[in-house]
Formats: structure tokens, sequence, C-alpha cells
């Protein structure tokens, strides 16, 4: 279908009709029997394929049979046709793909909540690490003496999928450890992050509280956290707490505790140093837990 170039006395402009311009002497088109007719058979050639019988009156009938062959209708799934794909096409070929991600919950605050997943949520991935745990308290040093107390240790990770009995299950974020009191308090353990009953992981230990010593000495770090359960992609044991060493008065310490796999959430205090002349000193906290929930269509 095209304009009726070869048709003489149509009276074209730049190919195309025109309303002409007397004062250029430009004629107006007009249209001829044949390229009307052309454009109407062509058109009616369309209402014809759908199985409809042209109707002179009826102004929708060129909509519903391109409708009616398919141009805008939304077809199956896995159809590998060349028609058009619509909005609600698209939206139910994603709504029908399996194993795509769809949402993700993270819980950062110690306590105890409950999990509701995503609308479609047909399996999850956990991940879960206990609290870590914290650091001793310092006694007061003189003119020629130093305390030190080892970090916290870390809390156990695990990673886990679950393709049921996820629903409604109570989740437990484990809190750091508390540093200890001032002077001879050891560290607190962190607590027990959880998935229901299904993923658990405890908390890494505390380290013992520093007292005044005169010369070199160093700084027990907290016991790590023990294997945790229901770990099926990866289990990790929380690393020992840091040992920091004092090689002479006033010679300082400096070690530093390594993040979990999810970074701070459930690493050990920090050590807890005193140099000469200083005051009692209470210890620091652990990192608090963490249980992130990827969830899968």
């Amino acid at each position: 279908m095209d304009y009726p170039h070869s048709i003489s006395g149509v009276n074209l402009l730049n190919g195309k009709f025109t309303d002409g311009n007397p004062q250029t002497g430009q004629l107006p088109s007009r249209d001829t029997a044949a390229w009307s007719n052309a454009v109407t058979d062509e058109l009616l050639s369309v209402i014809q394929a759908a199985g409809m019988t042209p109707t002179e009156g009826l102004n929708s009938q060129l909509l519903e049979a391109l409708r009616a062959v398919g141009v805008f209708t939304t077809r199956p799934p896995a159809d590998n046709t060349t028609a058009a794909a619509t909005t609600a096409f698209v939206q139910s070929a994603i709504a029908a793909a399996t194993g795509r991600l769809i949402g993700v919950q993270v819980f950062s605050n110690p306590g105890t909540s409950t999990y509701t997943p995503t609308l479609g949520t047909t399996s999850v991935i956990v991940e879960v690490v206990g609290g870590g745990g914290g650091s001793g308290g310092l006694a007061a040093t003189g003119a020629a003496q130093n305390a030190i107390a080892g970090c916290g240790g870390n809390g156990s990770y695990a990673k886990s999928r679950l393709t049921s009995g996820f629903s409604g299950v109570s989740v437990t974020v484990g809190a750091g450890g508390m540093g200890g009191s001032v002077g001879t308090g050891s560290g607190g353990s962190g607590g027990t992050s959880s998935f229901g009953a299904l993923v658990s992981c405890p908390g890494g230990g505390g380290s013992i509280a520093g007292g005044a010593v005169s010369g070199p000495t160093n700084g027990s770090g907290g016991a790590g956290a023990g294997a945790p359960s229901g770990a099926n992609i990866l289990g990790v044991p929380g690393v020992q707490g840091c040992w920091p060493v004092i090689p002479a008065i006033g010679a300082g310490a400096m070690a530093i505790q390594p993040q979990t796999l999810l970074g701070g959430y459930g690493t050990g205090a920090a050590q807890n140093y005193s140099g000469t002349n200083s005051a009692a000193r209470a210890g620091n906290f652990g990192g608090q837990g963490q249980v992130i929930v990827w969830e899968y269509a």
C-alpha cells in the first residue's frame, strides 16, 4: 500500500496529498476511484481474514479484526511467535518464572520477631550469624603499669536453603556480648541467632578482664562460637578473639579482630587497652547478630 504515485492527475506534493495553494498555482490533490478502492480493499482484507463480514456503519470492525488475529492479544507463556508482546504477556511470563529473587528481608535488631514470606515465595536462602562476645574491663594502672584485655570471640555463621517449613517461623537476633564491668569484669557472651528451629548460630565468648601489669604482657581473646546447626550450604564456627601483646611499658598494643561473613555483625568486641596512670575502665561490646532471608519464587 502506498500513495498513488503512478496515477496521473492526483496532484501529489512531495509525494503526499495537498490542499493546494492558489497563490502558487498548486492544485489540490484528488482521490481517484482506483486508489480509494485499493485502500478500502486492503482494510477489508484484514476484517475478512479474521472471519468477519464487512458491514457498513460498523466502525470498530478493523480493531476487532486485529485483536482476533492476535496482534493485540496476550500470548501464552513460552509462545515463540513474532506477535507483539503486551504488558500483560510480559507480566505473566515474569510471574511464571521460577527461581527468581523476589525479595530480601533483613533482621538486625536484637530480639525475636516473626518471618512472613513475601507473596509468591517458594524457597528461601537464610544467612544467620550469632552475636559477638564482649571484651573484658581493665584495672587502674600506675606510673609503670599497663593493662590489656583481648578481643571478644566471633559468633558462628550459617547459610542454608529451605524449601518448606519456613513460613511464620520465629526469627531471633542475638545481642552482642556486653563489655566487662569497670576494673575486673569479663566480657559477656554474644547471644544465639536463629531462624526457627531450622538454623541456629551460637554467639562468641567474652574475653577476661585485664589487670595492671608491670612489664610485657598479652590479653586473652574470647572463645569463638561453636559450629552452627542447620547449615546445608555453608557453616563456619566463630573465630577466637584476638590476643594483643604489650611488648614493654607504655609501648601500646594493637590487634584487629577479623570480621564475620556478614561484616561487623557477629564480630567480637575490639581489644581493650590502658597505658600508664589510667583509671579503671569497662570493656567493649560485641557486634550484634543478624538474620538475612533471600526469597525466591
